[in-house]
């Protein structure tokens, strides 16, 4: 994976980071937090209060292409249709929503529409990738998901750069951060994204900023404690 010249480290332009643990590898809620940084050699500090949200129905699985490996070598590995979020660290690449975008919004955006779909059909050419239905002359695939939903979860989200560089048939597709079916009363797992409330989705949304190259770390607690120590991270 290209991010990183060592094990635990971010890109040197990275501003932004989102951290998001659990208390295991089955567990389907989670924590976020948000930490930035003025340049390479400070230190990072908590944006602002953690939020609740909800991760895949099964709980996370480690990307098996990570620079570094889990120090639980149990720990799953994510595959296609395993119903777990991937983890590891993983840049996020740009926000999505069915809307225009807010414009005091600084994070790249794509608008989506009937036509946009995320191929999840490994056999595909497309697998992995967010296209317009109306841009491809002959399908290949045989399943995909619809990135205008009718139940509105996926009204705003953001795009995880999971599975890319080069995509590997099979490792998981259509990675996202989008809005939450439950509430941390009533929490309902996803099929391998990570899940959140409107409202705290739309002041992440207006925290992000393209020019600080913000990058997510996702894993249990016990994953994170010797990620956490690596990056500087009080």
């Amino acid at each position: 994976m290209p991010f990183f010249a060592a094990a635990q480290s971010l890109p040197s332009d990275c501003r932004q980071l989102i951290v998001v643990q659990t208390d295991s590898w089955h567990k389907i809620t989670a924590t976020l937090t948000c930490y930035q940084r003025a340049d390479e050699r400070s230190e990072w500090v908590q944006a602002a209060q953690p939020y609740w949200v909800a991760i895949g129905k099964n709980g996370m699985a480690w990307d098996g292409r990570q620079p570094f490996s889990p120090k639980d070598k149990t720990a799953p590995i994510k595959k296609e249709g395993d119903g777990r979020s991937p983890a590891g660290i993983f840049p996020l690449l740009y926000a999505y929503g069915y809307d225009r975008p807010q414009p005091s919004w600084e994070f790249t955006y794509m608008r989506v529409n009937e036509q946009t779909l995320c191929i999840d059909d490994p056999q595909s050419r497309y697998y992995n990738q967010i296209i317009s239905r109306d841009s491809i002359a002959k399908a290949d695939w045989k399943s995909h998901e619809d990135m205008q939903r009718k139940d509105e979860l996926y009204r705003l989200g953001i795009v995880i750069g999971y599975n890319t560089q080069p995509v590997q048939p099979g490792s998981g597709s259509c990675i996202f951060i989008h809005l939450s079916a439950g509430t941390p009363q009533n929490p309902k797992g996803t099929a391998g994204c990570t899940a959140m409330l409107r409202e705290e989705m739309l002041q992440l949304l207006s925290w992000l900023k393209a020019t600080h190259k913000p990058m997510l770390v996702q894993m249990p607690v016990a994953e994170w404690g010797a990620v956490k120590n690596s990056l500087n991270i009080r």
